[in-house]
């Protein structure tokens, strides 16, 4: 029998037709040995080979099923059927680049074959190219008008997208012609809960659970929307029964572990985002976020090996860890400019381009400002004086508050230091875009970067022709659709530059605005009623516990050793990381009862008060003190830092500086230490500094709101003339 080229005998075509009947009935064993015939007969008979790849594929054996299409298509180069074939083989092999260039081939050859049309947008999206998937999907749907899958798939390339309105219209269309299909009513959930729709989402979950109770999906969707409602304990339990459902679903893993650190439950939220990690290596922002976890509570183990292996991801362009998390792990400023931008390109990877347009007509510039800090915050302490300081001839103010309202003065307070105020709470991203581009701002400023809950993805969208970073993140964002970033030499030095992704626009003196007008209660409480010692040396520390590294805490101890009778005072976040912090004083040989701790103060102007009872702030590195330095120094506290290698490493520098206190800023650890030694047993050096802090504190630029506003104002002009002169941004310098 002589078959030659897909042509044969009449013999030939009835024992394929054979074939393939025995293998489309399950009848795996005879198909294999009818096509083992015809090759055996003819070589080059394509449909044999095609069909017996095709049978090898389904027995998972991608490495015969490849060579037998390889055969096939040496000799029927543009056999689009085989090529589609071998695409998909490919994909399953996790080969996505050689798959796409198999279905972009078959597309050349057949631009209407559904089924490479169909996996060419799929392995796009797996590849994170949406904006290319979104296109092939749109000629997929020109092929096949009506099918579910097609909108089903184009809607996931809105998601990625964060085109989450479109998307969800493409999901319920997929819905209306498969309504019973749960991945479906499951995405077009994420969809919607994306867009704030948490009702309909809702309601598309219990749809899907309707029809499949286990699916785990529908579940996390659940889980989600919990959280989102701040109902965490039912979030807890959803998050429960995604997991009794799929027991391998890391993201239900990491939820739980985001919820249970949120509630300071981080031992528990530790083995949650550990079991993520085991299950999917490169969850986005788990390792991190377990390490931020462990910081929390100072378990230091295996700091630095994992530290060491999350830079290494870092390095390599994966986003595993937030760039806020990674602020306190890394002394690199090369390695947080990359944290960001992997961390950018993974959450936002269809960011627009420069806004372009003419610069706007107004008599006044007007300034957006986005946070979720509007409230009792350390960003609204620091800020409120400069919002109400603003030239309101030349500058119109609107706030943007996607936080909470708790009632509080300070929020009345803020809510009239604007020209407008707009609660945004209940907003998703794309309204509050939406939104703001309705303003038509010269001029967004966000106060958030990567720190509590941000609205990225509103910048993202690239809501106006200027967009600038400030105060609430110190570092780069990483990201092309943040213009400016405002600081000074001291935190960005000149040389640092090329490590942000945004210009730097520099200010004289501080970066850091204060608020002149806070207050400080007069009746300051004592030191017995804080539980310190009547007498003795008082070495302070109110930062947060996650800023503790332990070669910092280890100058500590040596200096509680060295000086007696003295005593560290620290703030008290938790019950676990005072144990441990407690265990790692009594292993450097120092008793626990020398270290006090301070529990929260309802009122900031008490908290500052009591700054006053100790005798000289320590600060950490590699994440300095921020407001925290600023509190202590306003309430005449000397702080001691260290100078690091990135922004915030710097910024007590910057602080200290405006103050003309260089004396308090040391550049090694031993320097550092032995400043500090000297301070506490020279009782002459350290009241010289404490006058000349109190001497400085109204009169120096650190402290002068209206100063630091003239000088932001100015930079806001600078950015805005160069946008009306058609110039890209650039760096910009200040006085």
């Amino acid at each position: 029998m002589k078959v030659g080229g897909g042509k044969g005998s009449a013999n030939a075509g009835q024992m394929f037709a054979e074939a393939v009947a025995a293998h489309q009935a399950g009848n795996l064993f005879k198909a294999r040995k009818l096509y083992d015939a015809l090759i055996g007969a003819d070589k080059s008979y394509v449909p044999a080979l095609h069909y017996l790849g095709i049978l090898e594929a389904q027995q998972k054996h991608p490495e015969k099923a490849l060579r037998l299409f390889d055969r096939a298509l040496a000799i029927l180069p543009n056999a689009a059927d085989i090529l589609a074939d071998k695409g998909k083989v490919l994909v399953e092999i996790g080969q996505h680049h050689e798959a796409l260039a198999c279905f972009e081939q078959t597309v050349a050859i057949n631009p209407e074959h559904w089924m490479a049309l169909q996996n060419q947008g799929a392995t796009l999206l797996a590849l994170k190219r949406p904006l290319e998937a979104l296109d092939v999907f749109d000629r997929l749907l020109v092929v096949m008008r009506n099918h579910p899958a097609a909108f089903n798939n184009r809607a996931l390339a809105l998601k990625d997208l964060g085109r989450f309105p479109e998307a969800v219209e493409d999901f319920r269309k997929a819905a209306s012609f498969d309504s019973k299909n749960v991945e479906i009513l499951t995405n077009l959930g994420d969809s919607l809960f994306a867009v704030k729709n948490y009702d309909d989402a809702n309601a598309s979950y219990d749809k899907a659970l309707a029809i499949r109770p286990d699916l785990a999906q529908a579940w996390l969707g659940r889980a989600n929307i919990h959280v989102a409602l701040k109902r965490y304990e039912e979030a807890v339990a959803a998050y429960d029964q995604a997991i009794t459902h799929k027991g391998d679903l890391a993201e239900a893993y990491h939820g739980r572990g985001a919820v249970l650190s949120d509630h300071k439950r981080f031992e528990e939220a530790i083995e949650d985002f550990g079991k993520a990690l085991a299950l999917k290596p490169d969850i986005l922002g788990a390792e991190g976020a377990r390490l931020h976890a462990k910081m929390q509570i100072c378990d230091w183990r295996n700091r630095e090996s994992e530290c060491d292996h999350l830079t290494e991801a870092v390095r390599e362009g994966k986003p595993n860890t937030s760039p806020f998390a990674y602020l306190g792990l890394s002394s690199s400023a090369a390695d947080q400019l990359s944290c960001s931008r992997a961390w950018t390109t993974a959450k936002f990877p269809s960011a627009n381009q420069r806004k372009s347009g003419d610069a706007t007509s107004y008599d006044k510039l007007r300034i957006v400002y986005l946070s979720a800090d509007f409230y009792e915050h350390p960003v609204a302490y620091l800020m409120a004086g400069m919002f109400e300081a603003h030239d309101r001839a030349r500058f119109e103010t609107v706030a943007v508050s996607f936080g909470a309202d708790d009632g509080s003065d300070m929020r009345k307070r803020l809510e009239k230091s604007f020209d407008r105020f707009v609660d945004a709470q209940s907003m998703a991203e794309t309204e509050i875009a939406d939104f703001i581009e309705t303003l038509q701002p010269d001029i967004v400023v966000d106060l958030m970067g990567y720190t509590g809950i941000p609205r990225t993805g509103v910048l993202a969208r690239r809501v106006a022709p200027i967009q600038i970073s400030y105060l609430g993140f110190a570092g780069t964002m990483g990201a092309d659709f943040i213009d400016y970033i405002l600081a000074d030499r001291y935190v960005i030095p000149s040389q640092h530059r090329q490590f942000f992704s945004e210009k730097v626009a520099q200010l004289p003196g501080s970066f850091m605005v204060n608020d002149r007008a806070r207050k400080i209660v007069d009746h300051a409480t004592s030191r017995s009623e804080q539980g310190l010692p009547e007498k003795g040396f008082v070495f302070c520390s109110f930062n947060q516990s996650y800023k503790i590294a332990p070669d910092v805490f280890a100058i500590w101890m040596r200096l509680l050793k060295a000086v007696e009778g003295s005593v560290l005072w620290l703030s008290k976040h938790h019950d676990v990381a005072v144990r441990n912090l407690q265990a790692a004083a009594r292993e450097h040989g120092v008793a626990p009862e020398r270290l006090v701790f301070a529990t929260r103060v309802p009122l900031n102007e008490d908290h500052l008060a009591r700054h006053q009872l100790a005798d000289l702030f320590l600060d950490t590195l590699p994440f300095n003190a921020h407001s925290t330095a600023a509190d202590a120094l306003w309430a005449g506290l000397p702080v001691l830092t260290r100078a690091g290698e990135t922004f915030a490493g710097r910024v007590a520098t910057s602080l200290l500086t405006a103050l003309d206190l260089p004396e308090l800023i040391t550049s090694s650890a031993d320097e550092y230490e032995s400043v500090a030694r000297e301070l506490a047993t020279n009782a002459n050096r350290l009241a010289a500094i404490r006058s000349k802090l109190a001497s400085k504190r109204l009169s120096a630029p650190l402290f002068d709101t209206v100063r630091t506003t003239r000088n932001i104002e100015q930079a806001f002009e600078a950015m805005h003339k160069r946008h009306r002169d058609g110039l890209p941004p650039d760096d910009i310098e200040i006085g």
